[in-house]
């Protein structure tokens, strides 16, 4: 006997409006002056409103069949996109020749994910526009939208993030929004980056964090010396 189909949508739907009650009270909550000294305070819960809207939002709104959001999560140079169009099978976005260079942020994804990622709780922010292969563009609050209808990337969003250690402001503030909406964060490093210690920083504050991470060591070879010591600072890492 075939056992009961569990159905989480009434729970779904109930958290969901907890959520817009607990989100309407991080939107009128203020930080008393007594209980501020240093912008602490202020500066959490403002990430408690980013982190609500950016990802909390989406994943409940969605349901659990939507896609889950991969983010590739690098420095400048590590070649995210050259990642990216390994995994799509083809040319999604060419490497910039110039570096450090303000980018949209690229959202590849099935067709059928379209409806779920132009829903404005999605990155709010932003604006959304479709994408076509090629150079990325000058940076604004734009996102990129590229469809596709390969089968074996319809459960995936894959994200192109712009550079998290960039002297860019805006690459570093999309970068985070980025990190946000992550369901899981690919760090793609290199060679030169691997030691890096915005690349460390970014790592310990993930995995502090409870996200979900996966690495991709770009440009070596097996057995590559550099490759073993990354595996080794990994395996020792300590979450502050």
């Amino acid at each position: 006997m075939a056992s009961p189909r569990l159905d989480f949508e009434p729970l779904r739907l109930r958290a969901l409006e907890r959520l817009e009650s607990l989100a309407a009270a991080l939107l009128s909550a203020r930080v008393p002056g007594w209980a501020e000294t240093d912008g602490r305070a202020a500066a959490a819960l403002e990430e408690a409103r980013k982190r609500l809207d950016d990802h909390v939002r989406f994943r409940l709104g969605r349901g659990i069949g939507a896609p889950a959001v991969v983010v590739l999560y690098g420095g400048t140079g590590v070649g995210k996109s050259t990642i990216l169009n390994t995994l799509a099978g083809r040319p999604v976005t060419e490497t910039s020749v110039r570096r450090p260079c303000t980018t949209e942020p690229l959202l590849y994804h099935h067709r059928s994910a379209a409806p779920a990622l132009e829903a404005p709780d999605v990155l709010p922010s932003y604006s959304k526009k479709t994408a076509t292969p090629g150079q990325p563009k000058a940076g604004t609050m734009t996102v990129e939208l590229m469809t596709h209808e390969e089968p074996s990337l319809a459960s995936v969003v894959l994200v192109d993030a712009p550079d998290y250690d960039s002297v860019e402001k805006d690459n570093r503030r999309v970068a985070e929004d980025l990190y946000r909406l992550a369901d899981l964060l690919v760090f793609v490093v290199n060679p030169s980056k691997y030691a890096d210690e915005e690349t460390w920083r970014a790592i310990r504050r993930a995995r502090a964090d409870g996200k979900a991470c996966a690495f991709v060591f770009n440009r070596a070879e097996p057995g590559d010396a550099a490759l073993e010591d990354f595996r080794r600072l990994l395996d020792g890492a300590e979450v502050v």
